[in-house]
């Protein structure tokens, strides 16, 4: 045990035995351990390196073990800092080594289950992800997995389609993951299906027509394609709106705001529809502002989708 603070057998041994009798000279302490009086000296030369002896009188164990506790820890902790540049040292002297190894094809709905499953059962700090189909886990599946991730302090992030807003099923389970820690948000379209896994491995489908033993998915390691892959995460999430809040503080909109909200989605420019609406761009800046407040959006785009969700377009 205390050969985890660099303390060997005999040093150990010779701490023991002169806490226990401090007057005990080198021969004396060798006979009583049963050891030769060079070993014993050995044994005392390294312990007063290490603090723990002081000429040959032992040191308060809470004081000098502690001491080497603390200093043990701290080297630990710089080795711990280290390990995710070594992981990367060792990725890229494995696609060095074997460049093919950088891209796994996954073959058959069975198969790209499980290697899911086994990217979400062992994440450990964030995934991020585009929801769209294929789908190849259930529900059911797929939510108590999430789950266990949040439970275990993993950052899940994922962007959903607008299309979802029109899914009552869809819209269950994003609310229920949400509650239990998920980060949504919603963008117009999801260019593609991706997850993230610990920015280390990401996987994507091929396609989104083939199925059953013929639905390909590919699985890609860490490389700085798995780094581009998570910056376009990135991108759309940052451009990304706030998932819809499930309520909107001050009832429907009138007529005016109808009118107003109608044509900002349409993508109508601020002078146009200052002009149809017959007040100054000012006017219009503050009309939209108090919108986007009752409606709790952060964006124009955002607020079409709450509106359009709740009845009010």
């Amino acid at each position: 045990m205390w050969r985890a603070v660099g303390i060997s057998g005999d040093e150990e041994r010779v701490y023991r035995a002169l806490l226990h009798d401090p007057e005990l000279g080198v021969g004396e302490c060798a006979r009583a351990l049963g050891i030769t009086p060079q070993r014993c000296g050995s044994a005392i030369r390294g312990l007063v390196a290490v603090g723990l002896l002081r000429g040959e009188r032992p040191v308060d164990p809470r004081v000098a073990l502690g001491s080497l506790i603390r200093d043990r820890q701290r080297e630990l902790d710089r080795l711990a800092g280290d390990i995710e540049q070594l992981a990367t040292d060792f990725d890229h002297g494995q696609l060095r080594a074997d460049p093919g190894g950088l891209v796994e094809i996954v073959e058959g709905v069975d198969a790209i289950r499980a290697r899911m499953s086994d990217l979400l059962g062992t994440a450990q700090d964030d995934i991020a992800g585009l929801d769209a189909p294929p789908y190849v886990m259930d529900s059911d599946e797929c939510e108590a997995l999430e789950r266990l991730a949040l439970k275990r302090g993993v950052r899940y992030r994922c962007l959903y389609g607008t299309s979802a807003l029109d899914n009552a099923g869809k819209l269950a389970y994003i609310s229920a993951m949400e509650q239990a820690g998920e980060q949504p948000r919603l963008v117009r379209t999801v260019p593609l299906k991706l997850f993230v896994f610990d920015r280390r491995t990401a996987i994507v489908p091929l396609t989104g027509s083939e199925n059953g033993n013929r639905f390909r998915t590919i699985v890609v390691h860490r490389s700085a394609l798995t780094d581009a892959l998570y910056a376009l995460f990135e991108v759309l999430w940052r451009q990304a709106s706030p998932w819809p809040a499930e309520s909107c503080g001050s009832g429907a909109l009138t007529s005016a705001e109808q009118a107003l909200l109608r044509r900002l989605v349409s993508g109508m420019k601020d002078e146009a529809i200052a002009r149809h609406l017959g007040c100054s761009r000012r006017t219009l800046r503050r009309r939209v502002e108090a919108l986007l407040d009752k409606l709790g959006a952060v964006s124009r785009f955002q607020a079409g989708v709450l509106a359009a969700q709740r009845g009010w377009l």
